[in-house]
């Protein structure tokens, strides 16, 4: 779901809001954190899409 974030233009809520409905439970910080970390590896040299 969190790359779901990175890919398309959601707000961190909305991915929140997605987690609950599958039943997962989440935060904000924790969403945005794992976005960040998602954004950061794929701009990273020799990562392949």
């Amino acid at each position: 779901m969190v790359m779901m974030y990175v890919r398309f233009p959601l707000s961190l809520q909305n991915v929140e809001d997605l987690l609950f409905e599958r039943g997962i439970d989440s935060s904000h910080e924790n969403v945005r954190h794992s976005g960040n970390l998602m954004l950061r590896r794929s701009t990273e040299p020799g990562h392949r899409n």
